[in-house]
């Protein structure tokens, strides 16, 4: 009969050094009632009742807990037990040993967290300061606001509801979007449909510099529809600790539907036929003849979707006649205007939401033989006093300026008729001429400190005004004193990213011609090539984001610069720096010489962080052995930017194939991030390896002939610190490899395997030797069982 063996490993107490202890985790039920688990970095938070803090430290520790008031009172103090390795927690996938004390119905306001780090004499051997703030008041809003084209009142529409849509320059935003305390992290939309239901829920562009946010033009946050169903649209605010406050309801009818229309007639005099009751007009035919200039034609517009049946409906503009007979019947609009003349600014129809939704008269017809053809514009021209004769189209950069406009110019096709041009002024054409000149006396200035446009309608006509051509505009447009300005600069030198706030005065002025158009950072006066992450603008304020992070070592004089569309400039100093792009170098040796094979207690690796900044740790990590471990490890500094490891409490590796991998990450001031490993088999420095207990298979303890256990842990003479004889109760800790084949009983408590449990036992007499009965936990065939035995602290009736 095989026999089950247990092979021992007895690991006692070392003398302790200086810890880091650090916070991993704020645990508390946020203010919405969900769990949160958040780093310390967060620096504000919402808690809802206890907040527990996980601080992560060495075993054989004690941690103490001060917790000041913003007032400087002390609301807490606490000490723990010494920690020991059924302290070993597992916060967001990180494992680390360490303890958790709670703190009881924290308010808003700044605390300060005292923890100390006590050896097992109770003395203090580091103590770090850290602040969290509290914040339990969720955001507030001001009121929804709508820019619509036409307005948010209509008739038939309550007064509480918004009537709006699908366009271009609308707007919805929330206004006066504040948080008092821990400031404004993120801002959400959200819009229902009639029934309730959530139609989308996303996240908005919120302006700091406004306090405002919004869903822009609406387009993509309503369902398909022509204002017969109410939605409502709501703003949900986030604050950086994570309350969360919301806008008022605004419903709202959301027009994104145009319906149709149809040219279904073209008039003709000669013709008796007649559509929708009108004498004269036939069905509409590509490349039919025409017997009048101007032309008449006829639109067709179904019932429901006319205006004055629905809310949502069509509204013409420029028409000569309305056919509605107010029986469900197809409304009919009739345009009179010379051959293809379809200017949106005179022929159109839209509804109140928006400037146009459909284009008038884009037709293929032909004039009939001896009908009159209107005018026609070939090209228009003005003088300038800088480069004389010129498009009447001109972007004026500030740097041009002062210009004056001197003169006017038309050129047209030749007519047998004389022709009129009216822009600021008249000219005629005589007939069977193509060309007038109207002059500007005096001239039209663009000056110095200022700004403006000349757009100015004109119009060619025949003399008696009877035919028309199609209009036409100037756009000439100048900027000398809309300046743009850098409001606020912001600098992270860990991220090595530049923010920068601007504003724009008189933005979207004439077409949205006044404008920022560039923003660059400009290394001792001259641009350099970084990315530009972020480009926000919401109304006259805009945000920018670089990122610095691949410059080159150098030494550097960072502004930010503006521009807007005319060559108007701002420039704002951000930051002067000596950039470091090279990441700390870490070195990890094993008395003093490189780590290789065997690493005989972790208290002989010594980790050095060199740079040219001040460095920090970011994390220490072990993973592998032979229970394929993986946890941070807590560390203290030596100085000299020289680190010690904290001692964990894992199993030896003897063999190549069940090695442990050390990561050891680091960071400089500039953020940079260094990395190293080093592999290694292991056995503690503080470790006896006992030759293997064999015991029978069976779960229950057996003994010899002279009344002693058939199987014990032994040892040789134990002393305490002291140097006593190790006598009287004491309390170890067993650890089971999860690979074992079965568990122990030792002295009463069973430990499965993978587990660790806290077991007491007595050292009688004077010898000082370990003699602890142990059996497996059920009845085997065969197997092992690896164990270890942890006494934390040795102890003796003798040492008072």
């Amino acid at each position: 009969m095989k026999t089950p063996k247990m092979t021992v490993l007895a690991a006692f107490l070392l003398s302790s050094m200086a810890v880091n202890a650090e916070i991993i985790s704020i645990s508390y039920t946020d203010q919405q009632g969900e769990h949160q688990d958040a780093p310390l970095t967060q620096k504000f938070f919402s808690p809802k009742g206890n907040t527990v803090i996980s601080f992560s430290s060495g075993l054989d520790r004690r941690m103490r807990m001060t917790v000041k008031n913003p007032g400087g009172l002390v609301i807490a103090n606490e000490t723990s037990h010494i920690i020991n390795t059924h302290d070993r927690l597992k916060i967001n996938g990180r494992e680390f040993y360490g303890v958790q004390f709670s703190v009881k119905d924290l308010q808003s306001g700044t605390y300060t967290i005292l923890s100390e780090t006590l050896d097992l004499s109770g003395k203090v051997v580091s103590s770090k300061i850290d602040t969290i703030t509290i914040d339990i008041t969720p955001p507030t809003t001001g009121a929804l606001e709508a820019k619509s084209y036409g307005g948010v009142a209509r008739t038939g529409v309550p007064s509480d509801t918004w009537y709006t849509g699908t366009y271009s320059a609308n707007r919805y935003n929330v206004l006066d979007v504040t948080d008092a305390e821990s400031g404004v992290k993120e801002v959400f939309a959200i819009t229902k449909r009639g029934d309730g239901s959530v139609y989308k829920r996303n996240k908005v562009l919120f302006d700091e510099q406004a306090k405002t946010a919004n869903i822009n033009n609406g387009s993509g946050w309503f369902p398909s529809n022509n204002a017969t169903e109410i939605f409502t649209l709501q703003f949900e605010v986030h604050d950086k600790a994570g309350n969360v406050g919301y806008s008022p309801i605004q419903k709202m009818y959301y027009d994104n539907q145009n319906g149709s229309i149809e040219l279904v007639g073209v008039y003709n005099p000669n013709s008796s036929s007649s559509i929708g009751g009108v004498k004269g007009f036939e069905p509409y035919k590509s490349g039919m003849l025409v017997y009048t200039n101007p032309v008449k034609t006829m639109y067709k517009v179904d019932y429901n979707n006319f205006h004055t049946h629905s809310i949502g409906g069509l509204i013409p503009y420029g028409q000569s006649q309305v056919i509605d007979n107010d029986n469900g019947q197809p409304v009919y609009i009739i345009y009179e205007r010379p051959l293809n003349f379809n200017d949106g600014n005179y022929v159109r129809m839209s509804d109140q939401r928006q400037w146009q939704a459909f284009g008038i008269n884009f037709y293929n017809l032909k004039l009939a033989p001896n009908v009159n053809r209107q005018p026609v514009r070939v090209r228009n021209r003005y003088k300038y006093s800088d480069i004389g004769w010129s498009s009447w189209g001109r972007h004026v950069n500030a740097n041009d300026l002062p210009i004056q406009v001197e003169a006017a110019d038309i050129t047209v096709e030749a007519r047998p008729y004389d022709q009129k041009f009216y822009h600021m002024g008249e000219c005629t054409i005589p007939a069977g001429k193509t060309s007038c000149t109207i002059t500007y006396s005096p001239p039209k200035e663009m000056s110095l400190g200022s700004h403006g446009n000349y757009h100015s309608g004109s119009e060619i006509k025949s003399a008696d005004g009877k035919l028309y051509g199609a209009p036409g505009w100037a756009s000439v447009h100048w900027n000398n004193d809309e300046i743009p300005s850098i409001t606020k600069t912001e600098w992270d030198p860990s991220l090595k990213r530049v923010t920068v706030y601007a504003y724009q005065p008189e933005r979207g002025y004439y077409f949205d011609s006044i404008r920022i158009t560039d923003a660059y950072l400009n290394n001792h006066n001259k641009r350099i090539n970084v990315p530009r992450i972020v480009w926000e603008e919401n109304g006259t304020n805009y945000k920018f984001v670089y990122d610095l992070s691949k410059l080159p070592d150098g030494d550097y004089d960072i502004d930010a610069v503006v521009m807007e569309a005319h060559r108007n400039f701002d420039t704002k100093n951000v930051v002067k720096f000596k950039n470091d792009a090279i990441a700390p170098a870490i070195t990890i040796d094993y008395n003093g010489q490189p780590v290789e094979g065997m690493v005989h207690g972790i208290k002989g690796l010594t980790l050095t962080v060199d740079d040219a900044s001040e460095t920090s740790i970011l994390d220490i990590t072990l993973k592998g052995g032979p229970t394929s471990d993986y946890i941070y490890l807590a560390y203290r500094s030596n100085g000299d930017n020289k680190y010690k490891i904290e001692q964990p409490k894992i199993f030896p590796a003897l063999v190549d194939s069940e090695q442990y991998t050390l990561t050891v990450r680091a960071k400089d001031s500039f953020g940079n991030i260094g990395t190293q490993t080093a592999k290694f088999t292991y056995t503690p420095d503080n470790w006896i390896k006992l030759k293997a207990v064999t015991t029978l298979p069976v779960s229950h303890q057996l003994l010899l002939k002279n009344d002693k256990p058939a199987a014990m842990i032994t040892s040789s003479e134990l002393r305490t610190d002291s140097g006593s004889i190790a006598t009287g109760p004491q309390e170890g800790i067993v650890t089971v490899r999860s690979d074992a084949d079965y568990g122990v009983m030792i002295e009463g408590t069973h430990i499965e395997p993978g587990k660790t449990e806290k077991v007491m036992f007595n050292m009688q007499g004077a010898t000082g030797k370990l003699e602890v009965p142990i059996y497996p936990d059920k009845n085997v065939k065969e197997g092992k069982a690896e164990f270890m035995l942890d006494i934390q602290q040795l102890r003796s009736i003798h040492d008072k």
